[in-house]
């Protein structure tokens, strides 16, 4: 009894314990359900926001996910109750009740935030920001010619002395960029990405670089007369550069031919032809048969080479086209949808064109009706058959009419243009002359019988003035056009098919088809406001969508008050999906820009008949007096060719209008009074009129304006007083030349957005101190302004301002410094910089920090931060300390430093920026460490790149991280992708195996032009036998001398796609040792590894049948081995081919010592098999005996193309020729063609087959020269 009265308590508090205890994980499995669905919430926004152009996740929001992920998994209740993690009822309740504590006030309510669309995603850089690095890497590189051009004249006095060829090369490539306008690349679509465009200026820098050597006091620029040894060895060099380059552009060649209908243009095969004949020559022949037998004649000779090498420079560029149209090509395909309804009117118009009769044919009907639809159906039919040698298709359109008496000239000559384009004649000479024009015209359209169709003709015109030869029945020559004018098809003397309008029915159901029924009506009412907007623009005008967005905004269309100008932006994305999902606006080629289509363009000005919108038209004048009407709301004028407005004319009687659009016209100037009579006005858009001087005083009574855009009205040099304008949100005289700050600016209290320009000489403390609700800040003075930045007591006011950029501010010592209160007080206003995320600072040549330590508890929420062209900048953190203090940026996500000089370190101190995704660092020479000393892991950087840092010692060494196994397993744990290029100084990437550990979701690695590396990744003699790099896809190595081999351990990366390493001469073995099968390897590239000795060698990389998993190199679908002149063999053992069943594309090109593609030993099967094998390349291989052994026969059924050029000793194609059924033989069912040369090599082939010879010959290409 004593027993159970002694058992009964504690049994009853055992009881107790255990319903409590359920309950604790009830609570807990409740909360992870609640995390679940919040996640999958989370998940589902950021899929729709991703779905924007130009939008990428947050990577904190990407490990919220994970994180939620692992807290929601049913393991994790199970780990912590019956895995040993609670021993006692009482203790897990307790840790219960903890975890569910944790849950939600950790991940569960970070997670709150990410419920807001405007947290999920961030933009993408703009090109605008990179047309200015542009032009000031060209001005820098101006200054270095100049330099070096003084230097090389005075050396040049020196009797027995000439320029060397380094120094004359890169003379020569300075002269070609100098010259370039950004303009014009962005025009001609060159850098019309910002991709190119980096490119671009990525070129500069290097040309820019290669003269630093130049300018040093000891370097000799000079060279004495070529003796012939020294020659000799030059010209080896040279012809090595020249084969590399050579390489560069058959590869750009080879993807430019896969369009359709292309052909290499003659100055390309020209170009190929002469290099392949510099590389054949041996210059020891030269030498000995006395026709370099001077040094004289050897240098003409090299310098002979070193033009070819340079003219072939320009085919290497991103922007230079290699191929031209095929002229036998009568036409390309128009994407069009059925016609619905049209059959007969199609059918009859085939007929008459078809036929000799009608020769002149016009479509008539309204707009919409589908003309332009059924001719490009006819187009498209008519291209299928041999009734015309040419067709062609011109867009007329309302922007060039071309009887306007006062633009005659010039819409003509804009319409010729369009022809001659579609004739390929836009190299011709004359194209600005059109009577010139017309004779080159009427000579292509002579050559062969054509069908000219001429879309949306508005006015007739005179066939003969365009050079269109006249369109008669008899000559094979045809015309079509389609108007909404029978008046024009009369005085065209063309036949008229007119097309009717749908039925009610049948219009409504193709109205729901292609727009969506009572679409615009469904749309909420800001969407609808926001697609009437978008008539304003021209007809057929492809709208950035920035700029729309921006516009929008203007228009206070998605304004709302206490809205951050980027979640307006975002904002704006989502209404201008919306629109284009449901077809009110089009997305064309280029991705940042929409387009409206005509019919919905006119329907949408019809819903608004308070538009007055001639944008486009070449408007030479305003319009009549009569056309400003009173109740008009918004006008357009943009984009036109207006003069002057006249003084006689007096002021428009629009009480009610909003917006007036006068920008990229020709203004010069403006009547007093013209504005008087608009006083409703809120956006006034004068930018780009770059004749405009001054402003009329009129201005000044806008007391409703909101928004006043002046930028790049270069000529203006002031501007009235703005005192009245209270309501002004937006002022930008960006790239004007005002001389004094407009007067009252200081009164302008709701200002947002403030872009200043000019020669200004004023300090901006008052004005500034009352624009309390300023969100962007843009300050670029003229280059010769002493800008004053003197007291900084203003930024107590400025607790709005989101974004920051200062530009040219000469005598700027410090951004964020003591100056002014800052140094008489500790401290400054609360809320001081609380909302500014971006910073930009560029050609601030006197700051040598960008702030001062303290400075930073004020810059919690910074983003982004942009440094570039400061030449005196050492710090961008100064520390006021000895030892630094430990300080945070907890927002900032991107770093980009540019051509900093001076730059040592980031901070001496200890920073904490856990957000980071992007560090950019690029030119910036005195660098020696990445990580700035008291270095923090960094769990969210993506991307990291480093060019140009010439001291550059280490980037992840364990020693200057201070990484050891305490490490967080976070640290690295989102790195993507490593670029390093350019740093001499740099031995090694990782310093040591075991730092991969921290690396495990690194996708991409790129190295190229480091001098001194040797290892990609060190070891030691204690470390692991394994590493792994699980998801790294693509590995490139360019132009690395000393590179001896990527890893001596043993590295494991199944998820590898590519490898790529070129002109790394001291590798000897591709495969690192303790090799590891690569199943997803698809792209592999060697180029140039001089000392390379094997590739796929069974002893090399320990590979045997029966150790090697069957998934090895499963995936592998090309090949590609070029330059390797110590490679005798590409496959040690015919056997390995069982393991390349995918590989598509072989290439082996220029190997010297190259004697077998596939080796062969006794035991040998008799047939090797490659079944996918798409394309076989063999190219200049002088020692080549055979493809595979003698007696083997290769059976490729994929097999397409097959070439083989200066392969002399090869006399064997071993080929398998399948049975048909009548059981003779056939060649492979996919070939398509043998490209050979010499055709003497072919004749003396040695076949296993009798006919073989005769089977492929109807496939035979013979070349006139090799490749």
């Amino acid at each position: 009894m004593n027993i159970v009265k002694d058992v009964v308590p504690i049994a009853k508090k055992y009881f107790k314990y255990q319903i409590r205890h359920n309950d604790y994980v009830n609570e807990f499995k409740e909360k992870q359900k609640q995390l679940k669905r919040r996640r999958q919430d989370v998940e589902e926004e950021l899929h729709a926001q991703l779905r924007k152009p130009g939008k990428i996740a947050k990577k904190e929001v990407q490990a919220w996910l994970e994180k939620a992920d692992q807290e929601t998994a049913e393991e994790v209740i199970e780990d912590l109750i019956y895995k040993g993690g609670f021993l006692t009822y009482i203790f897990s309740s307790r840790k219960l009740d903890e975890r569910t504590q944790s849950l939600t006030e950790g991940i569960f309510k970070q997670g709150e935030k990410y419920t807001s669309a405007d947290e999920l995603v961030v933009d993408t850089p703009s090109i605008e920001y990179w047309e200015t690095v542009f032009v000031e890497r060209q001005k820098q590189l101006e200054l270095r010619q100049k330099d070096i051009q003084a230097k090389l004249e005075t050396q040049l006095m020196q009797p027995g002395k000439i320029a060397s060829m380094e120094v004359e090369d890169w003379l020569k490539k300075v002269g070609q960029q100098i010259p370039i306008k950004v303009e014009d690349l962005i025009n001609q679509g060159g850098c019309s990405s910002l991709s190119n465009l980096r490119r671009k200026i990525e070129e500069l820098k290097q040309i820019f670089e290669q003269g630093e050597k130049f300018t040093n006091a000891g370097e000799s620029l000079v060279t004495d007369v070529y003796s012939s040894e020294h020659g000799a060895t030059v010209f080896k060099e040279m012809q090595e550069q020249l084969k590399l380059r050579q390489k560069d552009i058959e590869a750009k060649l080879e993807t430019s031919l896969r369009q359709p209908r292309k052909m290499a243009s003659n100055e390309v095969k020209g170009w190929m032809e002469k290099a392949s004949q510099q590389i054949d020559i041996k210059v020891e022949d030269l030498i000995s048969q006395g026709e370099c037998s001077s040094p004289s004649n050897l240098w003409k000779k090299i310098k002979e080479l070193s033009q070819i090498l340079e003219q072939g420079k320009e085919f290497t560029n991103a922007d230079v086209i290699l191929v031209i149209d095929d002229h036998s090509i009568k036409g390309f395909p128009l994407v069009v949808e059925k016609c619905r309804g049209r059959d007969e009117i199609q059918e009859k118009i085939l007929e008459w064109l078809k036929g000799d009769k009608v020769a002149r044919i016009a479509v008539s009907g309204m707009g919409g009706v589908g003309k332009t639809t059924v001719m490009k159906n006819v187009h498209n039919q008519l291209l299928n058959e041999s009734k015309f040698k040419k067709i062609i298709w011109v867009t007329v359109s309302k922007d060039f009419n071309i009887t306007v008496q006062q633009k005659k000239k010039f819409d003509i000559l804009q319409f010729q243009k369009k022809i001659a384009s579609s004739l390929e004649l836009e190299q011709e000479p004359d194209h600005e002359n059109e009577t010139k024009l017309a004779a080159l015209i009427s000579q292509r359209l002579g050559q062969s019988s054509f069908l000219l169709i001429l879309d949306d003709v508005w006015e007739p015109f005179s066939l003969e003035d365009v050079g269109i030869s006249n369109p008669v029945g008899n000559n094979g020559c045809k015309l079509v056009l389609t108007t909404r004018s029978k008046d024009v098809a009369r005085a065209m003397d063309c036949n008229v098919i007119h097309v009717n309008p749908l039925p009610p029915e049948e219009a409504l159901e193709l109205f729901s088809e292609k727009i969506g029924s009572d679409v615009y009506e469904c749309l909420e009412q800001q969407c609808q406001e926001c697609f009437l907007c978008c008539a304003l623009y021209p007809e057929d005008y492809e709208i950035k969508k920035e700029e729309l967005i921006e516009y929008w905004i203007e228009e206070g269309l998605i304004y709302k008050e206490g809205k951050t100008r980027e979640a307006m932006n975002w904002k704006g994305h989502d209404i201008l999906d919306k629109l284009v999902n449901n077809c009110l606006l089009q997305s064309v080629k280029r991705e940042e820009c929409v387009s409206m289509h005509d019919l919905l363009r006119e329907m949408a000005l019809e819903i608004n008949p308070q538009f007055l919108v001639k944008a486009g038209i070449s408007l030479e004048k305003l319009p009549e007096e009569h056309e400003w009407r009173e109740n008009l709301l918004k006008v357009s004028l943009m984009r036109n060719h207006i003069i002057e407005i006249p003084s006689s004319m007096p002021s428009p009687r629009c009480p009610m209008l909003t917006t007036l659009l006068l920008s990229d016209n020709k203004i010069s100037t403006i009547p007093e009074a013209f504005f008087e009579h608009m006083l409703g006005l809120k956006i006034l858009d004068l930018s780009y009129n770059y004749q405009l001087c001054k402003l009329p005083s009129s201005i000044s009574k806008l007391e409703k304006l909101t928004t006043l855009l002046l930028y790049e009205c270069e000529s203006l040099r002031e501007v009235p007083a703005l005192s009245n304008l209270v309501g002004l949100k937006k002022l930008d005289l960006f790239r004007t030349s005002i001389e004094e700050l407009p007067q009252g600016l200081n009164m302008l209290t709701n200002l947002k957005y403030l872009g200043l320009g000019g020669r200004l000489s004023e300090t901006l403390d008052e004005p500034l101190q009352n624009l309390s609700k300023l969100q962007h800040l843009l300050v670029n003075p003229d280059g010769e302004t002493e800008f004053k930045w003197e007291t900084i007591g203003i930024w107590g006011k400025l607790q709005n301002l989101e974004k920051l950029d200062l530009f040219s501010l000469h005598n700027l010592n410090m951004v964020f410094g003591e100056v002014g209160a800052i140094a008489e007080s500790a401290s400054l206003p609360a809320g001081t910089f609380s909302s500014l995320q971006y910073i930009s600072v560029w050609r601030c040549n006197k700051i040598k920090k960008l702030c001062l330590v303290r400075w930073l508890e004020y810059l919690q929420k910074l983003q982004t931060v942009e440094v570039g062209k400061c030449e005196q900048l050492e710090e961008i953190i100064g520390s006021e300390s000895k030892e630094g203090e430990k300080v945070t940026l907890p927002n900032l996500e991107r770093l980009e430093l540019t051509s900093l000089p001076l730059l040592k370190t980031i901070y001496s101190g200890s920073l904490i920026c856990d957000s980071i995704k992007k560090i950019a660092i690029f030119d910036c020479k005195n660098i020696e460490s990445v990580f700035w000393f008291g270095f923090n892991p960094l769990p969210y950087l993506e991307y990291l790149e480093l060019t140009i840092l010439k001291d550059l010692k280490c980037v992840f060494d364990e020693e200057g991280l201070g990484l050891s196994p305490h490490v967080p397993p976070t640290s690295f744990f989102s790195l993507k992708e490593i670029r390093v290029e350019g740093c001499d100084q740099l031995k090694k990437v990782f310093s040591s195996g075991w730092l991969l550990h921290y690396f495990q979701s690194l996708e991409t690695i790129k190295v190229k032009h480091c001098s001194q590396m040797e290892e990609l990744i060190s070891s030691s003699a204690h470390e692991e036998e394994k590493v792994t790099l699980p998801k790294l896809k693509s590995l490139e190595l360019t132009i690395l001398p000393l590179l001896k081999t990527i890893y001596s351990g043993s590295l494991i990366c199944d998820s590898i796609k590519k490898i790529a390493i070129y002109g790394c001469g001291n590798i000897e073995s591709v495969f690192w040792s303790g090799f590891n099968p690569l199943p997803n390897l698809e792209y592999l590239v060697l180029s140039y590894l001089k000392n390379l000795k094997s590739v796929f060698y069974e002893e090399g990389f320990g590979l045997s049948p029966p150790r090697v998993p069957p998934t090895s190199f499963f995936s592998l679908k090309e090949i590609r081995v070029e330059g390797c002149d110590q490679l005798k063999k590409v496959f040690s053992s015919g056997w390995l081919l069982c393991y390349f069943q995918s590989l598509e594309t072989i290439e082996v090109s220029r190997c010297s010592q190259m004697e077998e593609l596939i080796s062969s030993s006794a035991h040998e099967e008799e047939k090797v098999t490659l079944r996918k094998l798409e394309e076989l390349k063999l190219t200049r291989l002088p020692l080549l005996k055979s493809i595979c052994s003698s007696s083997s026969v290769l059976i490729c059924d994929s097999i397409q193309s097959l070439r083989i050029n200066h392969c002399k000793k090869l006399k064997r194609i071993p080929l398998n020729f399948p049975l048909i059924d009548n059981a003779q033989s056939s060649h492979p069912p996919s070939l398509k063609e043998i490209v050979v040369f010499p055709k003497e090599w072919w004749e003396s082939l040695e076949w296993d087959h009798p006919n073989a010879k005769d089977i492929l010959f109807p496939f035979c290409k013979f070349q006139l020269i090799g490749e």
